[in-house]
């Protein structure tokens, strides 16, 4: 087996190997591993995202409708393809009208954006990051769980860059239980 490249130049296609130290069941909320700090970046890939303006988080499946259709069009859909959301805001403190987030899909490099969509690279930043299974509307129960453990266990703070969230499968054919979310939380070591 072939070694994975350096962090620095990893291609998106590694990312959830390299990140998935931990998990976390909505429904049980254990940690059934250790330490989860991680570098992850996607300095090989661009994302297009679309920003979703303001409020509540629960409402932004509109915004992966209208950015999927400008993806789809513009034929960027492949195996490299992997939904994410990128939280600016924690609902525990912003008020839900308040919040900001954009939806994105990793894109081939060299894809440039037009009007509403915007290419960009995400940058090399460490991780406390987990597997989340379950319904969207109970991702603050993992990141609250995550958030409680690397206060623990974490080797460092937590930094006030945006979390992601990596959408591991599609909620139109997926059963809301079975649903599979990587949630990273952005740390500083």
């Amino acid at each position: 087996m072939n070694p994975l490249p350096a962090p620095s130049r990893l291609p998106f296609k590694y990312l959830p190997a390299i990140i998935e130290r931990s998990v976390v069941s909505a429904r049980r909320l254990e940690l059934r591993t250790s330490r989860t700090s991680t570098p992850v970046s996607s300095a090989f890939d661009l994302f297009t995202s679309c920003n979703s303006g303001t409020g509540p988080y629960s409402d932004v499946g509109h915004t992966f409708e209208r950015l999927a259709a400008w993806v789809g069009t513009h034929r960027l859909f492949g195996p490299w393809t992997q939904a994410l959301g990128i939280s600016y805001d924690d609902p525990e403190v912003t008020p839900s009208g308040r919040l900001r987030y954009d939806a994105a899909f990793v894109v081939p490099a060299g894809t440039a954006g037009e009007s509403e969509i915007l290419a960009g690279e995400l940058p090399q930043r460490h991780y406390a990051a987990t597997i989340h299974k379950g319904p969207y509307t109970e991702l603050p129960l993992s990141y609250a769980a995550l958030l409680r453990w690397w206060l623990q266990h974490g080797d460092g703070e937590i930094s006030d860059a945006p979390a992601l969230d990596f959408y591991l499968n599609q909620p139109g054919v997926t059963a809301p239980e079975s649903l599979l979310t990587k949630i990273c939380l952005p740390v500083e070591k």
